[in-house]
């Protein structure tokens, strides 16, 4: 069988991800770009003998890596085109703009590598009496242009014969323009010098200024390229760079004219109609936070209805049913212990997730599939703006209610270094997966009524909390002036149920597998060290947590409650392995418990400070230490000082948050301890906050 490579690539919302879903189906998997923590997609297909893997590349504009500073997305797209790992790439174009698509297909068009149109979107196009003639398009770049509607599957087979057909015999492509002759005769001569397969690209690029193009030729080229763009400007009264992007653009804009064809434009499209509610700026916000409740209510209470069974059925099996297995197998006690609190409960532990995780993961693919989440982001952003923070930051963090890691490499697509910083410590407050997965069996045990509200209320907290973060580093030490967002608003459209469940299968896999390979190794260690016995009485684990609850009895955990304490040290690891933590150690504890407290949520539901400490304690969750993946993540993106800051400001902010929530809500109980806890938080955070605004204004502080 014959394997290719493929790179995907296009404009940001021009259906690229559809695209990719409809080419491999179910046959995805995610790693990381070689040399970053950047999120790569891949997949595969397979037709007529052929193995094809697609790569799925940023949604970018254009190739040009203008400076060290420029997003990683173009210096990923960039850096993989000029790998020859492709040996074919598929530009998708977005039919309802394709004046400014094409721009970045005159770059592709320049490099050493077949290429294939992909034109998305025409039932969009068509509804807003938009014709595009293929035909013309194709004879024009001499390139196979396909017309496709993704989300459809409407000529996704076509253009699976087009990438076999290219492999066994490329075109030979072609740019419908060229250069001014004093250009033309530079890149000619560039080319000679650099002697490389993509040697008109990099011609091209050098010309541009650009800096990674620059990284890939010699010293000598260098100052050739110096030579030949002053002595071009000083010919042509125009800076070389300029006069390459007015070549492409007035080329674009004839081919435009020619191949697209637009009938009486209608004055109000669907989309200007509900944007002009959706994006309000009255209206926005409310609607905004109306949307994430619905959410959270599907969530919630759809997936709630099966959590249920999916922990006492699972418990049954992989615990019960398992443990008497390996009783008439003769199995020794302390295995039988090890494997049935530790595996077994691993087991049922990330089964208990299924039921919530897939109905959020819907709602999210429903949202996303419709257009509304690039519409949140430009709705809080005019918010954050408002109040001095930069709105860009908000995009990443969007990204973090799946999960922090990818946030906070998503913060690198952002061109100011401060706002890159201020966004990545705020990102760790934003309510993951595995976060909503603890509050789903929270909730459930003890607020069965209006679970929804108490988990928006959560994610809510995680978002003012974080707002507070960025205003106070805004204020001391991450002075600067904010930047702006720029963002590409993608038509409405209905999302086609395929689509829908293949993200979410997608998404659910990934978080499974993730989750269970850390939930579960983490409860066979646990089952283990709950078994090694420091005396008569305790266990190893059991001494550690209750040596350590009593630093913890402010916001709410009593001395009893150990397995919370222990529960909070191993959630460190994952935060999905707290829930693992309680569910092993409340199984193998020797508390007694009445028939009715039996079982992990009556354990929890007796163990726990009725409501008031369950939400205490949710909120710690909620805001404490980020998870080892996140910190490993930040210590990569900005260093050690950063990731040691984020996890003592984010513990700190935790138990303060807690303490004061608790010893308000329980204030009649004990008004003396209330008081002397709550006024200790308040004065140890403005020292702190203090303490930031000295440093700051020190002359000699070193640079951010």
């Amino acid at each position: 069988m014959k394997q290719f490579t493929v790179g995907l690539i296009g404009n940001p919302n021009s259906g690229k991800t559809t695209l990719f879903n409809a080419l491999t189906g179910a046959h995805q998997r995610v790693g990381n770009w070689p040399g970053v923590t950047v999120e790569q997609k891949s997949g595969y297909f397979e037709s007529e003998n052929h193995h094809v893997e697609i790569v799925d590349l940023p949604g970018i504009y254009s190739l040009s890596v203008t400076s060290e500073e420029s997003a990683l997305d173009e210096r990923i797209a960039a850096e993989y085109m000029l790998s020859n790992d492709a040996n074919l790439i598929i530009n998708v174009l977005d039919a309802n703009n394709l004046e400014r698509n094409l721009y970045l297909t005159t770059q592709l068009l320049e490099l050493d590598v077949p290429v294939i149109l992909a034109v998305n979107m025409l039932d969009i196009a068509k509804k807003r009496g938009i014709t595009i003639d293929i035909d013309k398009l194709s004879n024009a770049f001499n390139c196979p242009v396909i017309g496709l509607v993704a989300s459809k599957m409407q000529g996704v087979s076509e253009l699976k014969r087009n990438i076999i057909n290219t492999f066994n015999k490329p075109q030979k492509k072609q740019l419908p323009f060229t250069y001014p002759a004093e250009i033309n005769q530079a890149i000619s001569s560039l080319v000679s010098e650099i002697k490389n397969k993509h040697g008109y690209f990099l011609a091209v690029r050098l010309l541009e200024d650009d800096v990674l193009a620059k990284q890939k030729v010699s010293a000598q080229v260098l100052k050739l390229v110096q030579q030949y763009k002053q002595a071009i400007s000083s010919k042509l009264n125009e800076d070389v760079d300029i006069l390459i992007a007015d070549t492409r653009y007035g080329m674009i804009h004839e081919l435009v004219k020619q191949v697209v064809t637009e009938s009486v434009h209608i004055k109000t499209t669907i989309t200007a109609a509900v944007d002009r509610i959706v994006l309000n700026r009255i209206l926005g916000i409310p609607i905004f936070l109306i949307v994430m409740y619905l959410m959270f209510l599907f969530a919630v209470n759809v997936g709630g209805i099966l959590q249920d069974y999916f922990q006492v059925g699972s418990n049954a099996i992989f615990v019960h049913g398992f443990a008497h297995l390996l009783s008439n197998w003769n199995t020794p006690n302390w295995l039988i212990a090890i494997l049935t609190s530790g595996l077994g409960k691993g087991i049922n532990t990330v089964i208990t997730f299924i039921p919530v995780l897939t109905t959020m993961f819907i709602f999210l693919a429903l949202l996303e599939g419709t257009g509304y989440m690039a519409r949140a982001g430009f709705v809080v952003d005019r918010v954050m703006t408002a109040i001095g923070l930069p709105g860009k930051s908000f995009v990443p963090m969007l990204i973090g209610f799946g999960c922090n890691v990818p946030a906070i490499m998503a913060a690198r697509t952002l061109e100011n270094k401060r706002d890159r910083i201020l966004t990545i410590m705020m990102t760790p407050f934003m309510s993951c997966t595995a976060r909503l997965a603890i509050y789903a069996v929270f909730t459930a045990a003890f607020f069965p009524k209006g679970r929804q509200n108490i988990v928006f209320a959560l994610y809510l907290a995680g978002i003012l909390i974080a707002i507070v973060t960025g205003l106070i580093l805004r204020k001391t030490i991450l002075r600067g002036r904010q930047s702006t967002l720029v963002t590409e608003l993608p038509p409405y459209h209905l999302p086609t149920i395929p689509n829908v469940l293949m993200q979410t299968w997608c998404r659910l896999k990934m978080f499974l597998f993730k989750a269970g390979k850390v939930i579960i190794p983490a409860c066979v260690i646990i089952g283990a060290l709950n078994t090694i016995n420091i005396d008569s009485k305790h266990s190893l684990l059991a001494t550690a947590g209750r040596e350590i609850t009593p630093i913890l009895n402010p916001i709410g955990i009593q001395q009893d409650n150990w397995p919370a304490t222990v529960g909070l040290m191993t959630g460190v690891v994952a935060k999905e392995v707290v829930v693992a933590t309680l569910n092993t150690l409340y199984a193998v504890d020797s508390y007694p418990v009445s028939d009715k407290y039996k079982g992990l949520y009556g354990q929890m539901y007796q163990r726990f400070d009725g409501q008031i400490g369950a939400f205490a304690y949710l909120l710690f969750v909620l805001l404490y230490f980020p998870c080892i993946p996140a910190l490993a993540t930040i210590f990569h993106e900005l260093g050690w000082r950063w990731a040691t800051f984020s996890m003592f400001w984010n513990t700190g902010i935790a138990y303060c948050t807690a303490t004061l929530f608790y010893q308000a809500a329980t204030f009649n109980e004990h008004p003396k301890y209330a008081t002397v806890s709550i006024i200790t938080v308040i004065m140890i955070f403005l020292s702190v906050v203090l303490t930031m605004r000295w440093i700051s204004k020190k002359p000699n502080r070193r640079e951010i």
